[in-house]
């Protein structure tokens, strides 16, 4: 009994994990693509933020692709576990890992074309 209350809690703090990740990568996301297009819009906060992506866009890179491999592995290891608590949360979470793999791979495409023109 306690060898399964110990499983449940580790699950639980690796669910938890999964969920910061995918809030963390949605809000970089959001901010990147925020400052890279609307820099107009609440400037006072994007701009300074968006500079501070760019000066270290390596780093996060590397980064984002753990985190997006994370979250993607993790709906592939525990898919059925997901699939019968909400078929729906099912579906809406792999919809925000595909567009987070999208966004990535849009933002490695934008930084070369940024490096290269620069």
């Amino acid at each position: 009994m306690a060898e399964k209350q110990a499983y449940m809690a580790e699950e639980s703090k690796d669910a938890r994990l999964v969920k910061l990740a995918l809030i963390l990568l949605s809000t970089y996301n959001l901010v990147f693509f925020w400052g890279k297009f609307l820099p107009d819009i609440v400037s006072a906060f994007i701009v300074p933020v968006y500079l501070g992506i760019q000066e270290s866009v390596g780093f996060l890179t590397i980064l984002e692709i753990l985190g997006v491999a994370s979250v993607f592995v993790d709906v592939i290891g525990r898919y059925d576990k997901l699939q019968a608590e909400s078929a729906l949360k099912l579906r809406l979470r792999v919809i925000l890992i595909a567009i987070l793999a999208m966004a990535f791979f849009l933002k490695i495409f934008m930084n070369y074309l940024d490096s290269a023109l620069a």
